[in-house]
């Protein structure tokens, strides 16, 4: 299999997008109003800059795990079955967030990104899981099944992670960008790593008796 390369460069929007989005290192993009009851966009250009690589990163990686599990050898298929469905939705969210970004909407596009990479770390958790139970029927190597649980850990850590940064401030605006550094590795490793594995097998080996 070919370098997957939607995830390679994926993960390193997801790199920069960790580091853009929680350090502001250009300034503040979006200013909460309370009379509006949302955050309303201060800065156009920062506004797109932040969170054009995060759209992107979704849009590429939750697209590019649709792909891998359109081909992905396992005996679960019914785990399989359920990570695309989650990697879809992980799509849709994206495209939300695109559409948020067009019309400068940052409730539609961080809603969309929020929710968006949660649900892509359920479809890598459950893709994980579907390769650590094959019981190396499907000729998987044994690092995939424990980097694909990793990353969906990750990803699902992402849905508390903002509120515990912005709302409580319990977490550093630092572990947001390590957080993020850590999935967009993740990802890398998992395109290039990709290349190495014969999952396009045209016919999945059928369940044991």
């Amino acid at each position: 299999m070919r370098v997957r390369w939607e995830m390679v460069v994926g993960g390193l929007l997801w790199l920069v997008h960790g580091y853009l989005r929680f350090l502001t290192p250009h300034g503040t993009d979006v200013v909460w109003r309370e009379g509006l009851g949302y955050s309303q966009v201060v800065r156009v250009d920062l506004f797109v800059l932040y969170n054009l690589t995060g759209v992107a990163a979704l849009l590429l990686t939750s697209g590019g795990t649709l792909r891998a599990l359109s081909s992905l050898r396992t005996v679960r298929r019914g785990l399989v079955r359920a990570a695309r469905i989650v990697a879809l939705l992980a799509v849709l969210f994206s495209l939300g967030a695109a559409a948020g970004l067009v019309l400068l909407f940052d409730p539609l596009t961080t809603a969309g990104l929020d929710l968006g990479e949660p649900l892509l770390g359920v479809s890598l958790f459950l893709t994980g899981l579907a390769v650590v139970t094959d019981r190396d029927e499907s000729g998987h190597p044994r690092w995939l099944g424990p980097l694909l649980i990793g990353m969906g850990a990750l990803g699902l850590a992402t849905l508390p992670l903002r509120p515990a940064i912005y709302a409580i401030g319990l977490v550093p605006l630092g572990a947001g960008t390590v957080a993020f550094a850590l999935f967009g590795a993740g990802w890398i490793v998992l395109g290039i790593g990709l290349r190495a594995i014969g999952t396009t097998a045209a016919h999945p080996t059928p369940p044991s008796a």
